[in-house]
Formats: structure tokens, sequence, C-alpha cells
């Protein structure tokens, strides 16, 4: 059955779509708005868990060759100097890691990776302050 301009049924359509119309286009524009802005934040928070993952793989890798140099007993000078810049590069590293992405999980992982070296280096009371930093992350 086709509705015609002048029958009742679609004057109670137009009645109904004049009555509740609004709320429909604010109900379409409330999901799109949802639906964008959703799209819009794991967009931008992906990018940002990249980078503190791109900077926390760097950490790891330079922590391994710390490691590395660190169980050979028989260093030069030279050699011991690199180890001390490169344990300083790494405490820069994970502060730096921590100060910008300070709630992530890889902001906890570079801060057990400082501890162990500061454990590591028999300064425990580094390392404690250190795992209490870590708690607040």
């Amino acid at each position: 059955m086709a509705l015609t301009p002048n029958s009742p049924n679609a004057d109670n359509s137009m009645q109904a779509l004049k009555q509740y119309g609004s709320y429909i286009v604010t109900a379409i524009l409330l999901a799109l708005a949802a639906y964008f802005g959703w799209t819009y934040w794991q967009n931008n928070h992906a990018r940002v868990d990249t980078v503190a993952a791109d900077q926390y793989a760097d950490i790891q890798q330079l922590n391994e060759e710390v490691k590395l140099a660190s169980q050979n007993p028989d260093l030069e000078a030279e050699a011991q100097e690199a180890l001390t810049q490169s344990r300083s590069q790494l405490d820069k590293d994970i502060d730096t890691l921590v100060s910008t992405h300070g709630e992530s999980v890889y902001a906890w992982q570079a801060l057990m990776i400082k501890a162990r070296q500061q454990v590591d280096n028999d300064d425990f009371a580094a390392a404690t302050e250190t795992f209490k930093k870590s708690i607040g992350h």
C-alpha cells in the first residue's frame, strides 16, 4: 500500500518525523563523533606506543652491549672508559624514556634494567630508589 500525501498514515509519519527528527539527527552525529574520536585516539595512541617501543628496543640493545663488556674482566683502559660511557648513556636513555613515556609498560621495564645495573654495581641505595620510582609507574 503506497502512501499518498493526503493519506492518514502519511500525516502520522510526517508528524513523527517532525517530532523525533532532531533526536535522530543528534544520535547519528553522536555516533559519527564517537567513531571518528575512537579512530583518532587509537591512531594517536599507537604512534606513542611505537615511539616508546623503539626507545626501549634501543635501551635493550645498549644494555646487552654493557652486559657483554662487563663480563670481560681484562678490559684495557680505553675499553673500560667506553664501558663507563655506555653505562652513562644507558642511564640517560632510561631517564629520557621514563620522562617522556612514564605511564607506559616500557618505562617500567626500563626502570627494571636500571635497577639491575645498579644492583650489579653494588649501588643498593640507588636501586631501592629506582624500584620505588617503578612502583609509581
